[in-house]
């Protein structure tokens, strides 16, 4: 709880706002969430690993700085990277937010998370600039339907995808 409350300070982040969660697989999903249908399956199945995040129903007791009080929770199994490789060392949900203050552009870089940040950062990974930020695309079923929450680098999701 504590290092989530930090995570909100830091980033001087409104309260209603969730924060997302990265795993290192599929079975992980179950520590933090309830899959509630086959169609939210199908779609971890076919997205993930990949820049696709879903938001399921959080299982009871999830710190409220994850599902902002929604009872929902925003889970994703990123694309080949250093944070997919932390997530599988680690076993369990970590935390997944951009390194910005709220309301900033995304850092593309240590020196710019250093800017933003200063010494408010214990541990800083240098993995050298990013390739560019578009956001994952966040999507929910509901009613089975799926429902885009938020347009990212994939353009549609089922049928025919654009990337």
């Amino acid at each position: 709880e504590e290092a989530l409350k930090r995570v909100y300070e830091i980033k001087n982040r409104p309260m209603e706002k969730a924060i997302p969660l990265i795993i290192g697989d599929i079975p992980l999903v179950e520590l933090v969430a309830e899959v509630q249908s086959p169609l939210e399956e199908e779609i971890m199945k076919r997205y993930w690993p990949g820049p696709l995040t879903i938001l399921l129903k959080a299982k009871n007791g999830l710190s409220e700085y994850i599902t902002a009080g929604t009872g929902k929770v925003a889970l994703r199994v990123p694309g080949e990277s250093f944070a997919l490789e932390l997530a599988k060392a680690a076993g369990f949900p970590i935390t997944a937010t951009s390194a910005n203050p709220s309301g900033s552009p995304p850092a593309d870089s240590a020196e710019m998370i250093l800017k933003y940040f200063a010494t408010e950062v214990d541990l800083l990974v240098d993995g050298g600039r990013t390739r560019g930020y578009e956001p994952s695309t966040i999507v929910e079923v509901v009613n089975d339907q799926i429902k885009i929450i938020r347009r990212g680098i994939i353009k549609k999701v089922g049928g025919d995808d654009e990337f």
